[in-house]
């Protein structure tokens, strides 16, 4: 027996829906990104057994999940980067001059100028602790994406 739900998807999505009309079965689609997505939301509720994992996995985890966030970050930085002045690169420059440095620099967001810090980083990390590894490493890749737009974009100036 099968139920009934209602889904609402973006417009641009929709319209590209409409152009794929026949050749998809929602319905199947829909059923197994949820089946799929429920799976890993009973996973992480499940208690794990954990003499079954080795430590080496739960590295490689925690490796992975910090990767995640400065990838997160510098792919936001790049982005955000598109629109700086040049003024604001020569503010993050003067303090990363280059991301060898960023590790022993970074931590406080006094590092980050303040105009910066209060329009784009502010609302993106107030659910973040101060001093954990999703914030520190999410401002680095910010600080990485910054960066790489530069060298992308200085000829211009």
């Amino acid at each position: 027996m099968s139920k009934g739900i209602f889904v609402v998807i973006p417009d641009d999505l929709f319209e590209k829906l409409e152009t794929m009309k026949g050749k998809i079965d929602v319905s199947d689609v829909c059923t197994r990104a949820l089946e799929r997505e429920l799976e890993k939301i009973e996973t992480m509720v499940k208690p794990e057994k954990r003499e079954a994992r080795s430590r080496i996995d739960i590295k490689i985890s925690s490796e992975d999940y910090i990767k995640l966030w400065k990838a997160r970050g510098a792919e936001d930085g790049f982005k955000d980067a598109e629109n700086f002045s040049y003024r604001a690169f020569m503010e993050i420059l003067q303090i990363y001059k280059n991301l060898n440095a960023l590790v022993d620099r970074f931590g406080l967001d006094e590092m980050i100028p303040g105009e910066l810090y209060d329009s784009i980083l502010h609302p993106r990390l107030k659910d973040l602790e101060e001093g954990s590894p999703e914030r520190t490493n999410y401002l680095a890749g910010w600080i990485e994406g910054i960066i790489q737009r530069w060298n992308k974009v200085k000829d211009r100036f």
